[in-house]
């Protein structure tokens, strides 16, 4: 009787000493999976882990890793829907798993073959950018001999913010819509009449919407210099002159004869009657994009060349009094100026985030854009 007791409690103390499965930790759930997989013990494996992943107590790189097991698991099973249920799962934690040659059997290595991850489309997010605007001249105007005037514009500053999506329809090549706003500005000084200085600083403000083609490399390594080039659409609604006219004018006296200058500064004067509230652009640039995680974060530096005159040639001079915009272009008639026909071009650097939404699924047939465009199926 003795004897029997003392089996008894070396026996619950054995219990005691090893803890059930409910008192695992999700992390030693895991490790206990893969020392049942290697040992060939394949049917306790989806109940040791079902718990953890239904409550997402895991880790991004513990899901992954319980969904690797698992399609393991049923790949010995030959179970292939469960196969492919699991596949794609752990492809939509870990959208960048390979095929692993020293831990993976080969069946794996013919199943990663069957799917992609690429991105259909990607988010461009927190686009933020800076740059320089010049005027470029068609043609110069004034109330004075343009010939010798001595007119000369200088590059201004601005910023902006935007954001886009791109769709990756075939390879290397995507095509990328965005909207923004963008802040430009420049500087115009004019001598006038051989002795007045006219200074005028112009600052507008736009919705710029650009589409253009981007081609991008696949060199290895994080960073993954692209290319792209396409058209814009600019639309103007504020644009404010900050005039400044300096007047020299002759002091006489009985023995001799000076010049004072005086120094005309306004308010700001409405300037939008005088240029065109839609215009064009085309778009040049390059960049590169550095891998943050799953995601890309971007610089890149474009060349917005304008392609038409932003001058409304009706808001150059004033004809109706009553017309809402006459004030706006009556500035000839206070600081002597006249606005000249001209494009905006821009030099930007820019810097954003980029969100790639990853699609597992089936591999589809290779073919070119125009193929699958036009295709039936």
């Amino acid at each position: 009787m003795r004897r029997g007791g003392f089996f008894i409690f070396l026996y619950l103390a054995f219990l005691i000493a090893i803890p059930s499965r409910a008192q695992l930790s999700c992390t030693e759930r895991l490790t206990l999976a893969q020392e049942q997989l290697d040992l060939g013990r394949f049917y306790s494996i989806n109940e040791l882990l079902k718990s953890c992943i239904e409550k997402e107590e895991f880790t991004r790189e513990q899901e992954a890793q319980a969904y690797l097991l698992l399609t393991r698991v049923y790949l010995y099973m030959d179970d292939p829907d469960s196969v492919d249920i699991n596949y794609l799962k752990l492809l939509g934690v870990n959208p960048e798993h390979t095929f692993d040659a020293d831990r993976d059997p080969i069946d794996m290595y013919y199943l990663s073959e069957k799917y992609t991850t690429r991105p259909v489309f990607s988010l461009h997010l927190g686009k933020l950018f800076m740059g320089f605007s010049s005027p470029d001249i068609i043609h110069e105007y004034g109330v004075y001999n343009t010939e010798g005037s001595g007119k000369g514009y200088s590059p201004g500053f601005g910023i902006g913010l935007g954001a886009g999506l791109e769709w990756h329809f075939f390879r290397n090549f995507s095509l990328v819509g965005e909207i923004g706003y963008n802040y430009r500005s420049w500087q115009v000084r004019v001598e006038m009449f051989e002795q007045d200085l006219l200074e005028m600083r112009q600052s507008t403000q736009w919705i710029d919407v650009p589409v253009y083609l981007k081609y991008s490399t696949n060199f290895s390594g994080k960073f993954k210099p692209y290319f792209f080039a396409g058209l814009e659409v600019n639309s103007m609604f504020s644009s404010r002159g900050r005039f400044v006219f300096s007047e020299n004018t002759a002091v006489l006296t009985d023995d001799t004869g000076n010049r004072q200058t005086r120094e005309i500064v306004g308010p700001d004067e409405r300037l939008e009657s005088t240029m065109r509230r839609v215009n064009r652009s085309m778009i040049f640039g390059a960049g590169v994009r550095y891998k943050f995680g799953f995601d890309y974060i971007f610089g890149e530096v474009r060349l917005r060349a304008g392609m038409n005159n932003v001058t409304n040639p009706d808001g150059r001079f004033p004809t109706n009094a009553d017309d809402p915009g006459y004030y706006d272009s009556n500035i000839y008639t206070r600081y002597a100026y006249v606005p000249d026909d001209f494009r905006i071009n821009q030099l930007l650097f820019s810097i954003g985030y980029i969100k790639p939404l990853y699609k597992p699924r089936l591999k589809s047939p290779e073919q070119n854009f125009f193929q699958r465009l036009f295709n039936k199926k």
